[in-house]
């Protein structure tokens, strides 16, 4: 991937895994979910490994294995976070109905003692106020992570269309496989770097890197304005 890519996907990786520590931080019921449908499965094994190649950023050929066995684990591992969001909000609702039902039974009972608890009523009903923000913040906090996660969904699909050409990858995101393809005729156009190596051992780490970058960019730019499929390789 390009080098900023490579990146944003460090970036987004580190910054899922410190939201979800902090979740599981502050509740030991998405720490069990996740302990019991994730972190203890061959799933996380499988993902860890894949990130890792990922992250390593070793040239290779795209295949259709590959962004298969990816897109079908990434699906599945979105899968859990939704069903654990889900279940979250259902517990959260339900507390926020029984600390409702509470705070109605005590204050038919502070209606009651009206006459020698009335100095009481500025403190529960700022206590009341209180709880009320908290769950409008959690509620919105919980928004906002929804659209993170939807947002990662696509960043997802993005990285799947590098490894695969966007037919194919569409292909399979919708059902799950694609037939091959014959074509009569095609064109191939296969480019090198003359005296790469010679420009390498003359030039610092920086800029042989700002080379690469600039050409890479150049041709990227050109390759949009025509229908092609670019196949990133590396000689031996």
């Amino acid at each position: 991937m390009p080098l900023e890519d490579l990146l944003w996907y460090e970036e987004k990786k580190e910054l899922g895994h410190h939201f979800l520590e902090q979740s599981m931080e502050y509740s030991l019921y998405t720490r069990s979910l996740m302990r019991t449908m994730y972190l203890e499965s061959i799933l996380a094994d499988d993902l860890d490994k894949m990130r890792e190649m990922i992250i390593n950023n070793t040239m290779a050929s795209p295949s259709v294995v590959h962004g298969t066995i990816w897109f079908d684990n990434m699906t599945e591992y979105i899968n859990i976070l939704k069903y654990i969001q889900d279940k979250l909000a259902e517990r959260i609702a339900q507390e926020a109905n029984e600390e409702n039902s509470d705070l109605e039974e005590e204050m038919t009972l502070r209606a009651i003692e009206l006459a020698v608890a009335i100095i009481l009523i500025p403190i529960v009903v700022v206590l009341v106020r209180n709880i009320i923000k908290k769950i409008h913040r959690f509620s919105s906090d919980l928004q906002f992570k929804t659209f993170e996660l939807e947002e990662e969904r696509k960043r997802t699909e993005e990285l799947l269309y590098q490894l695969l050409p966007r037919t194919i990858a569409r292909k399979l995101m919708q059902e799950g496989n694609t037939v091959p393809e014959a074509y009569h005729s095609a064109t191939i156009m296969f480019s090198d770097v003359v005296g790469f190596t010679e420009i390498s051992s003359q030039s610092t780490p920086m800029q042989v890197i700002s080379m690469l970058n600039k050409l890479y960019l150049t041709i990227d730019g050109r390759l949009e304005q025509f229908d092609v499929y670019k196949v990133e390789t590396i000689g031996k």
